[in-house]
């Protein structure tokens, strides 16, 4: 992989300095540093083969035409691997109230971008109570589908300045966008206050169904534990 990207025709014009594996590494891909005379790049080599990676891209190059993404720039499916810009930014555990506006703000502009596809169905192999429950509490509401990321974790969110960038598209697809809510919530264990910041920043005239939010926060908990215990395996 290392020396098909060297020689490729991207670089042609440019010396490589280096290519440098990330410390830090998701489950899906191989994310490498690569460093130019002057530009930096971020290398994804694709490791799991169940992810529809042509919508990934698609996805990918919508968030960028809204700003909430940083610039793709390369795919290859046969060699199995995407190439993005560098963008500095910093992850952040804790969120302070212009944190929550600037990321309600990007993901409603990514919820607001159209694209044809059919909805996901949520795959949760645990059959408790709880579970039923929390779907069944769902089936009362409308499904109020979008694109949504899907894996917002403190990882796939970069803080840069007054601005947020989403990266990590490979989880992407029309869902109900609950269950993006439901995601930042939990990920950055949002107390109750907090909660109706970043909703409100979202959009101040939104009502928000309670019992609906609490049941997919309780999917969202059980998908991640079992996305853990899987990939653990694997």
């Amino acid at each position: 992989m290392i020396e098909l990207i060297k020689k490729h025709n991207f670089f042609k014009d440019t010396v490589i300095k280096s290519i440098n594996l990330f410390e830090n590494q998701g489950y899906c891909n191989d994310n490498y540093l690569i460093t130019c005379e002057n530009e930096k790049y971020i290398l994804r080599k694709l490791l799991k083969n169940d992810i529809n990676r042509d919508f990934e891209y698609k996805v990918s190059k919508l968030a960028f035409k809204i700003n909430i993404s940083p610039e793709p720039l390369l795919f290859e499916k046969d060699n199995s691997f995407m190439l993005f810009e560098f963008i500095e930014g910093v992850h952040k555990n804790n969120l302070e109230t212009n944190d929550l506006t600037l990321l309600a703000k990007a993901l409603q502009s990514l919820h607001n971008i159209k694209i044809g596809s059919h909805p996901i169905k949520l795959d949760i192999k645990s059959n408790t109570n709880q579970i039923k429950n929390a779907f069944e509490t769902i089936s009362k509401y409308p499904n109020e589908y979008v694109l949504c990321h899907s894996d917002l974790n403190s990882q796939n969110i970069l803080f840069i300045k007054n601005k947020v960038k989403l990266i990590d598209w490979e989880y992407a697809g029309v869902m109900d966008r609950y269950f993006d809510f439901a995601s930042i919530i939990i990920e950055f264990n949002l107390n109750k206050e907090e909660e109706n910041i970043f909703l409100l920043a979202y959009d101040q005239n939104i009502q928000i169904q309670q019992d609906k939010l609490t049941a997919y926060k309780h999917i969202y908990k059980i998908l991640c534990q079992e996305c853990f215990k899987d990939n653990k395996k694997a």
